[in-house]
């Protein structure tokens, strides 16, 4: 049995075959050579059962004897060529019977349809594609009104069917309608529109979207409708406002702080705040494009040198030090600073906390001096001086008092 002919379109001209009534092939023309890739006189004679008849989705034993019963098949037959390919074939099987109604034997018209099928099975591939896909989908005719959405948009919009959607205005599921109608207008003239947009919700609420919409033509290139597709990128809009927050607290807190903010990396520096210009008198382009060695007193430098490759290394450096540092002018500032070990652009860097103590260090040295001149007074006064705890016992005596009481020396009265 060779086998459906209907009124769909192929490259193949229908095969028409004749079978006895036992399904024995005999005759085979020009249509069926083509499709089988058999001959004639490779076929005639044997059984049509050699194609292998293969019904989708019926059982090939009740398929058999329906034909048995009726005289007739009209339907698709999945059948083997001759180099082992299987082919889709279209076919109607008939019947013809004698005046006493005994099956003489059987016309059968095929077509191939594989073409067909192969391309249907595509089409079905890619609505279960738009069906299941994540991302919401909707069609709309050239009015913009929809008439196709998938389940992702339903979940997305929180509809709970399609026909709680279809034939309304796409302009309608926005926060702005009019923004809504632009883009359509761009699709209409421009073929297409990319861009972020603010969904409402069958409940009212709000979320954003990216969206991508574009005009779909037909083989002609004339438009046939409207198509677009949305990802909900709430999540990722909410995590970039509060990075954005994030950074803008960050900044406001380095350009703020009081001490200089220092970020070095290999040789050079990275990042300076305002209070590192401020203490260098360099500007920021000329620090970051300074060896910041050179910035460090020369007595300081493998000081610096050094705790900068250790905390590099993840080695124990001291939490604060101090040196000096060398500002445009050539004049010296001295500095206190702390750092720790960070990751900067992908790569091992320190940011270091830098404090201007060029005041206090020049008050201590007043200090030192102001103790170091009275101490001096007070060791060469003729006059005893001491200074004595509540309970009587010396702390501290000048040679005089030493002197005046008649030791020899002031460890013997303290």
């Amino acid at each position: 049995m060779a086998a459906p002919f209907g009124m769909a379109s192929s490259r193949t001209s229908p095969s028409a075959t004749r079978n006895d009534e036992s399904f024995t092939i005999t005759n085979w023309n020009t249509g069926a050579e083509k499709i089988y890739g058999w001959k004639k006189e490779e076929v005639l004679g044997r059984s049509s059962m050699f194609l292998q008849n293969e019904y989708p989705g019926q059982d090939p034993r009740e398929v058999l004897e329906k034909i048995l019963e009726t005289g007739r098949y009209d339907g698709e037959v999945i059948q083997s060529r001759k180099d082992g390919t299987r082919v889709s074939i279209e076919t109607r099987l008939i019947a013809r019977k004698d005046n006493k109604g005994e099956t003489t034997d059987w016309i059968c018209i095929n077509r191939d349809i594989t073409e067909r099928k192969q391309a249907e099975e595509a089409l079905q591939i890619k609505d279960w594609a738009i069906e299941s896909a994540t991302n919401a989908i909707v069609t709309s005719d050239m009015e913009g009104n929809l008439n196709y959405v998938n389940p992702a948009f339903l979940k997305l919009w929180g509809y709970g069917s399609p026909a709680e959607a279809l034939g309304k205005p796409a302009t309608g599921f926005w926060q702005m309608g009019e923004k809504a109608a632009e883009v359509m207008e761009a699709v209409r003239t421009k073929g297409g529109w990319i861009g972020e947009l603010v969904a409402q919700g069958k409940d009212g609420a709000l979320f954003d979207v990216q969206a991508a919409a574009s005009m779909v033509v037909n083989a002609a290139g004339q438009p046939v409708c409207m198509q677009a597709s949305f990802a909900d990128i709430t999540d990722r809009k909410q995590a970039e406002e509060k990075l954005q927050e994030s950074e803008q607290r960050y900044r406001l807190l380095i350009e703020t702080a009081n001490e200089g903010i220092l970020v070095a990396q290999g040789a050079s520096l990275k990042f300076v705040n305002p209070i590192a210009l401020e203490l260098t008198g360099y500007t920021e382009e000329e620090l970051l494009s300074l060896p910041f060695l050179e910035l460090i007193h020369h007595d300081d430098r493998e000081l610096a040198r050094n705790n900068y490759l250790k905390r590099l290394k993840g080695e124990a450096v001291e939490p604060r030090y101090q040196f000096r540092v060398l500002k445009k002018d050539k004049s010296i500032r001295w500095v206190e600073m702390s750092g720790v070990k960070i990751e900067w652009e992908g790569q091992p860097a320190t940011m270091n906390l830098v404090t201007d103590i060029t005041d206090r260090k020049q008050a201590e040295d007043t200090l030192r001096e102001s103790e170091e001149k009275y101490r001096l007074l007070i060791e060469t006064m003729q006059d005893g001086v001491y200074r004595s705890s509540h309970e009587g016992k010396f702390l501290e005596v000048n040679p005089a008092m030493v002197k005046m009481l008649g030791y020899e020396s002031k460890e013997e009265l303290l």
